[in-house]
């Protein structure tokens, strides 16, 4: 069963349907209805006439049901160096067993513990020592102070 397709609503006419329009350079034309030939013949545009396919495919109606399979990212993991360590070193230390990274890690924590106590005993002493500033040599500034009423300043 050989079904046709109208030249101008795009809509298939099964066999013993439809008419068949020649125009004088012997084309012919298929037209699924009366309609569809008027309009053909009085030369409209099928893009603007709403119930063709062309109209329905140009403005993406009734496409619900056909779900487009999009496809899936593939997602490439790059390791890249940190600002300060090297690629080679966070590999290397990737490589380390977990206890001699805690080792490290906590050398390092007492090393910074150690370095806060040392500042808190530095500004211990630098509050119990005098401030060593000779009565003499320093001047007190006062202020002048103008008139302490209110009012406009006048």
């Amino acid at each position: 069963m050989k079904t046709e397709l109208c030249v101008f609503s795009q809509h298939k006419i099964y066999p013993g349907h439809g008419t068949i329009f020649v125009l004088k350079d012997a084309k012919t034309n298929h037209f699924s209805s009366r309609k569809a030939r008027q309009l053909f013949i009085a030369k409209k545009n099928p893009r603007v006439i709403k119930w063709t396919l062309f109209y329905r495919r140009q403005h993406k109606k009734g496409q619900a049901e056909i779900k487009k399979v999009r496809k899936q990212k593939i997602v490439i993991h790059k390791q890249r160096d940190y600002i300060g360590a090297s690629m080679e070193s966070i590999k290397q230390r990737r490589l380390q067993k977990p206890e001699i990274r805690k080792a490290a890690t906590q050398a390092a924590l007492r090393e910074i513990k150690k370095k806060k106590e040392k500042k808190k005993l530095e500004k211990k002493d630098a509050k119990t020592k005098p401030a060593g500033i000779d009565p003499k040599s320093s001047k007190r500034v006062y202020q002048k102070l103008g008139k302490t009423h209110g009012g406009k300043g006048r």
